[in-house]
Formats: structure tokens, sequence, C-alpha cells
């Protein structure tokens, strides 16, 4: 029997200070992650990957740059305040599977 891996959701924020190194960071985060706000990601990732993001990002910033990464439910069970995503627009994860 294979064993299931399991996904968590994590959410990203980052205040970085040098533009090249937010450029950087956002670049990182968007090949693996939803952008919520600019400087937020949503993310569904193993264990495995968190860690080598973590690893990743860690080589990307400086000791005055702040990134953060919060364990958080599906993105589906948010709750939003004020203007929200357009009606119709789908979110899907990396493997194309709706999230």
């Amino acid at each position: 029997m294979k064993n299931k891996v399991a996904y968590n959701h994590w959410i990203c924020c980052y205040d970085i200070r040098d533009a090249k190194r937010l450029a950087k960071v956002h670049q990182t985060l968007s090949m693996l992650g939803i952008a919520l706000n600019y400087s937020v990601f949503y993310l569904y990732m193993t264990l495995p990957q968190f860690e080598q993001l973590c690893r990743n990002l860690k080589k990307l910033i400086k000791a005055e740059d702040d990134v953060r990464l919060y364990v958080s439910s599906a993105l589906q069970t948010a709750q939003f305040v004020g203007e929200t995503m357009l009606e119709g627009v789908n979110l899907i994860n990396a493997k194309g599977v709706l999230i």
C-alpha cells in the first residue's frame, strides 16, 4: 500500500528591503503559490517542499528582511472583507487541481 503524501496549507508574507531581493523572493513564491496580495502568498505543499522553500528563501534574504510562513486552512475557507476576486475565477494548484 502506498503512503499518502500529506500536504499543508501555508500563508507566506514578507517585507524585503532591497528591490532586487524583493523581486527574487516574489518570483520564487510565484512559482509555488498563489499571490493573494503583492507580498502575501497562499501555498499548498508537502513538508519536504516547505523545507526546500525555506532553504531557498534563506539564500535570498538578508538579516534586515522579514519573511514569515504560517500554517493555514484551505484557501476556500477564507473569509473576505472588502473587494474580493472576480466571480467566475477558479484557482488551481500546480497539479491542476481546483482549490
